[in-house]
């Protein structure tokens, strides 16, 4: 099944971007979601048990 959404060409941000990026995803819970799905799968973490 091809990819629906894919993109080809190159992404670019501009520093306002990524701060902004950076603070919703701290808001929203991602950062710690983000990590313990890394812990889970792929033994990210690990060090800290």
């Amino acid at each position: 099944m091809k990819h629906a959404n894919s993109f080809n060409g190159e992404l670019r941000y501009t520093e306002k971007e990524l701060r902004m990026i950076k603070r919703l995803t701290e808001e929203n819970g991602d950062v710690m979601f983000i990590d313990a799905v890394r812990h889970l799968y792929y033994g990210h973490l690990d060090y800290l048990l």
